[in-house]
């Protein structure tokens, strides 16, 4: 006979592993009439046509009948739909639903992308030891590389990719400012909010002489090669290159990081470069997140905490726990929520309403935790050739310049 392990039936259903446990256990006492299957001594509930209508009755009656004490039902906030379209409500409820996570893609809108901006000013103050400073200065050192590679070409484009406030490319636009061949700067996010600050930080950095193009898009399902084909000045391709910066470690936090590389990979041309830099995998970023000035002290992050406020779950119905370096290599910061809670969603038409137990976690944020040989893998794997990589003086960065594999890389 076949049978649910307890955790398909509490992916399946949402509930807790206790409260599947109380089904058996309730089964047993002949207080419900499910059926179950005995293996070694443990009892599982068997997988059969009468028992997936009776599961689903119990979980029904159980949503009807919660006691408003341990379980909370409750509305997104206003501004969560002033901040976001539809399709990026509906993204969100599906990633709240499959993956049990809440978006870090969102948590970059509205006031969120005040504070990254000043937040990375800040840690960039710090001094050395970070994702910004050890961004510049692992691109410093290659900085005769790189300019071996854009001296034939005329004019050189700059695409900042997840441009966060542009500072982690602003030496690297300023070097390229001082040869006289920046032609454009190109900056590609999902958040209007944030294209809008680096927008304005360039300008202010570099006294208007260089004005952001700004293109609102997802990198995961968008590729961006028909705005890199136009080129508003009228500039022929063949007399310009792109450096595409993939930096300061956005890559470690998609959730499938074969996917923004592939529409990179499929937005280049032939002649193109793609420069990364991510933390390498050490004992020390194991352990270590940039949280490391005071407006950021806490797990939850205030960036992280503004979305999760925008949704209306309250401080009191979670703890913020983190496991560092997990089974699959990812490291993990989430919420455990110490009440259930049902969120009601209501755009236009789209309605949605998603439950989640006492006890069960939801991710806030994740961070691959690659090797080196992970990451250049990757780079192979999703179609690129590696030129040139190298580590920061700390050993604590590694920075990767790739182009499109052709017919001698294949």
């Amino acid at each position: 006979m076949r049978f649910f392990k307890n955790s398909e039936l509490v992916h399946k259903y949402g509930v807790s592993d206790k409260t599947v446990r109380n089904w058996i256990a309730a089964s047993l006492e002949g207080k419900l009439a499910l059926k179950l299957f005995q293996e070694n001594g443990k009892y599982f509930i068997a997988d059969s046509v009468f028992n997936g209508v009776a599961l689903k009755r119990i979980v029904e009656n159980g949503k009807k009948y919660r006691n408003t004490l341990s379980h909370k039902t409750i509305s997104p906030k206003k501004e969560f739909y002033d901040q976001f379209t539809q399709p990026q409500i509906v993204e969100i409820c599906n990633q709240l639903e499959k993956s049990k996570e809440i978006s870090w893609h969102y948590s970059y809108f509205g006031e969120a992308a005040a504070y990254w901006d000043t937040y990375l000013n800040e840690l960039h103050e710090t001094g050395g030891g970070n994702m910004i400073t050890n961004t510049h200065d692992v691109l410093a050192v290659n900085y005769n590389y790189i300019d071996a590679h854009i001296r034939d070409y005329e004019y050189v484009n700059i695409i900042n990719i997840c441009a966060g406030n542009g500072l982690a490319a602003k030496d690297i636009t300023a070097h390229i400012h001082a040869q006289g061949k920046l032609n454009r700067f190109v900056t590609i996010d999902i958040s209007p909010d944030v294209l809008s600050i680096a927008a304005n930080n360039m300008e202010k950095w570099f006294s208007g002489k260089i004005k952001a193009e700004s293109h609102l898009l997802d990198l995961r399902h968008q590729w961006f090669g028909d705005a890199l084909a136009v080129d508003p000045n009228g500039i022929e391709s063949s007399k310009v290159i792109n450096l595409v910066l993939f930096i300061a470690g956005p890559i470690v936090n998609f959730e499938f990081p074969q996917q923004p590389l592939r529409t990179i990979h499929d937005s280049l041309n032939m002649q193109d470069l793609l420069l990364t830099t991510h933390k390498r995998d050490t004992e020390e970023t194991r352990t270590f997140f940039d949280f490391n000035i005071q407006s950021d002290k806490s797990l939850i992050g205030h960036r992280r905490k503004i979305l999760v406020d925008l949704l209306n779950i309250d401080e009191s119905y979670y703890s913020v726990e983190q496991a560092l370096y997990s089974a699959d290599k990812v490291s993990y910061i989430y919420m455990r929520l110490t009440v259930g809670i049902t969120l009601q969603f209501k755009s236009g038409n789209y309605k949605k309403t998603i439950s989640f137990e006492k006890g069960e976690t939801l991710s806030l944020w994740r961070a691959w935790q690659f090797t080196d040989m992970d990451l250049l893998n990757l780079l192979h794997d999703t179609g690129f050739s590696l030129l040139q990589s190298s580590q920061s003086i700390d050993r604590q960065m590694l920075m990767t310049i790739s182009k499109v594999k052709d017919s001698q890389d294949l």
